[in-house]
């Protein structure tokens, strides 16, 4: 852990954001001016909007601090400084906390504070609306008063099941990991915590991961020795939602690991067990090297024993590996710092490993980075569909630490070995420290971290696949049809990524009418016989107009002759987004019988029903109380053809 000492300067502290930056050069400042601004987290709702925390130090003692952003990054809370933690008291120095976003969209913080004279871990739920949900002073989740036994780092996961877990270091003999569940409302679901002990060793640094029927994997260390030099043991264990102890694996017990190699790579595998990656020297020859374990939902480690090397040797350093896990595919992309025996010079290397531990890009893998002296770092990698995405950063002058970039390498999964395109997330020449990431599964990631050479400052960046900042999408896929006597229905697809304030219709180059921006269709009338060219207007943040979407001609005629859609047929959901249930519309000129389905993100298909083989229109009701929020994709199957549409679920 890294101490973060307090600097005793009493200015206010800076929070500039009015847009997310699409400008690489020039990154989105969240909160600067005197005094340091540490530790930022972030966390993405399922509805595009993100919360960053950080601890604030403008007034000469650490404050936790959030902030609540919209989709294009403007402030939702009347202070753009944020709001403080009430009750949090911290020490002169840090030690790492732990942010989440529940699936109703609200913020979940977990961290420690001295407010009765001993470290101990305390969980707040921040509502959307800037409210406390789990009392005014956060939930205490330990209450311990002998300074021997404080409590450190803290760590969470929001199940989806909507259960919050914790986890966090205990000081003690033989010191545990204690674990809680609280439920969405706040009760802690069982009566005392969890104590995960091994005889004659500490248990340190827990990660946790969601299995199968509510379970969790919790990694962890159980390390002997002097703290500064433990002899370090990676385990895991499995929990049930009731609180029950299933059975510890050791992952490695080849040694190596040192006492600063705290937090690895350790993801879910897709299929309800987990995977690991992480660098360790177990042959004490100076020569760090990275390997990958998996181990299967119940509970089978499918790699070797002390994981799989990532490489064949060579004599190279490897560092700090970063995978992220395709389940249909059973695979782990991997990504590692390289670096010379003596890491003088440093590179990037990538490497797909399958469940079994066998190497797929070859012995040495696929090297994105050459080795030179700009000192680059691994830092987040992701998968969206069949894009893999890799945040890196790289020095902007030979042999710097203190000039730094952070770049995105981009890949397919499918074809590994294409070209990569490398692409600017922030060139402006600063330190950065202290980075976090997160991913909505639309395909964006948001990104923020400590910035400065002496008073340090928070800045973020949204990332989308074709872009930085703010993306002010226009409406796709824009429909018309006549419907007698005077009735224009209008159909289209949501922007990808921000949902719009409203939009504009146009008839003709002239406005004729606004819809609220969450709706997919809209019925006009009475409109005149005539001949329109139609297009519409995505407005964001009440001022920012988006590109026009494409024109759609419809001619509306002066009798009640009974014309149809000029395609052949027709799919609309409404209301989309929901949270409840959905009506899908379409229409088959010719009867015959189909089917409709219903995907989730991960292509898995939740819903499907036989149709009738029946002409003209048709309406089902979809009810989406028992699919958790996200993006789904609904295809209509009628014989003839597959149509179909994104609908987006989400809770409040």
């Amino acid at each position: 852990m890294k101490p973060i000492f307090v600097i005793l300067l009493a200015f206010l502290c800076v929070n500039l954001v009015a847009q997310w930056s699409m400008d690489a050069a020039a990154p989105t400042l969240i909160a600067g001016g005197a005094g340091d601004q540490s530790l930022p987290k972030v966390a993405i709702t399922a509805d595009n909007n993100v919360y960053i925390s950080r601890f604030d130090n403008s007034t000469g003692s650490y404050k936790a601090m959030l902030n609540y952003f919209s989709p294009t990054g403007a402030n939702h809370w009347i202070d753009p400084l944020g709001i403080q933690l009430p009750g949090n008291v911290n020490d002169s120095w840090l030690t790492d906390y732990d942010m989440t976003a529940d699936q109703d969209g609200n913020a979940i913080i977990c961290l420690q504070d001295v407010r009765n004279g001993v470290n101990n871990v305390y969980v707040y739920k921040v509502l959307a609306s800037g409210q406390q949900a789990w009392g005014q002073n956060g939930l205490a989740l330990s209450a311990d008063t002998n300074p021997d036994n404080a409590n450190y780092t803290p760590t969470i996961l929001n199940a989806t099941d909507n259960t919050t877990w914790v986890a966090w270091q205990h000081s003690a003999d033989s010191a545990p990991i204690e674990i809680q569940r609280i439920d969405s409302a706040g009760n802690p679901l069982w009566v005392y915590p969890a104590m995960l002990t091994t005889l004659n060793a500490d248990n340190t640094w827990p990660q946790l991961v969601e299995g199968q029927d509510a379970s969790v994997w919790i990694k962890y260390y159980a390390d002997s020795g002097p703290f500064w030099a433990p002899n370090r043991h990676l385990k895991v264990v499995k929990y049930t939602a009731q609180g029950d102890f299933v059975s510890v694996y050791t992952i490695s017990d080849a040694g190596g690991i040192t006492a600063w190699t705290q937090i690895i790579g350790f993801e879910p595998d897709g299929l309800g067990g987990a995977c690991f990656a992480w660098h360790d020297d177990r042959d004490g020859n100076q020569i760090n090297e990275v390997y990958f374990a998996h181990i299967n939902a119940n509970g089978t480690i499918s790699t070797p024993e002390d994981g799989a090397l990532i490489t064949a040797p060579s004599g190279m350093q490897q560092y700090y590996p970063k995978l992220v896990c395709d389940g249909d595919s059973q695979r782990a992309f991997i990504f590692f710092k390289t670096t010379d025996a003596d890491q003088n010079q440093s590179g990037i290397v990538a490497q797909i490993m399958d469940y079994s531990g066998n190497r797929l890009l070859g012995d040495n893998g696929l090297t994105l980075n050459q080795l030179t002296a700009f000192s680059t770092n691994s830092l987040f990698a992701y998968l969206n569909g069949d894009q893999i995405g890799f945040v890196y950063s790289i020095g902007a002058t030979p042999s710097s630490d203190q000039d730094l970039q952070i770049r995105l390498w981009e890949g397919s999964a499918s074809s590994p070995t294409a070209p990569w395109l490398d692409r600017a997330i922030a060139t402006n020449s600063s330190a950065k420290f202290h980075y976090d990431f997160g991913f909505h599964p639309s395909g964006w990631i948001m990104s923020t971290w400590e910035d400065g050479n002496s008073a340090y400052d928070i800045y973020a960046m949204r990332v989308n696949p074709d872009g930085l900042g703010s993306p002010y999408y226009a409406p796709s896929n824009l429909q018309a049809y006549y419907i007698p006597p005077d009735t224009i229905h209008l159909s289209w697809d949501v922007p990808s990524f921000i949902v719009p304030d409203y939009y504009e219709i146009y008839f003709n180059n002239q406005a004729v009418n606004t819809v609220p921006g969450s709706l997919n269709e809209v019925e006009l009338n009475p409109i005149p016989p005539g001949t329109y060219d139609i297009y519409m207007i995505a407005m964001y943040d009440d001022t920012i107009a988006s590109p026009p979407s494409q024109t759609v001609s419809v001619t509306v005629v002066s009798n009640d002759d009974p014309l149809v859609p000029s395609t052949r047929e027709s799919l609309v959901i409404y209301p989309n987004p929901s949270s409840v249930s959905s009506t899908i519309k379409w229409y088959s000129k010719e009867a015959s019988s189909g089917r409709i389905s219903l995907y989730n993100i991960r292509g898995q298909q939740v819903y499907t029903k036989q149709l009738s083989a029946v002409s003209g229109w048709q309406e089902q009701e979809l009810e989406l109380l028992d699919y958790p929020a996200g993006i789904y994709l609904l295809k209509l199957d009628n014989g003839s053809g597959v149509l179909s549409r994104r609908l987006l679920i989400t809770r409040k």
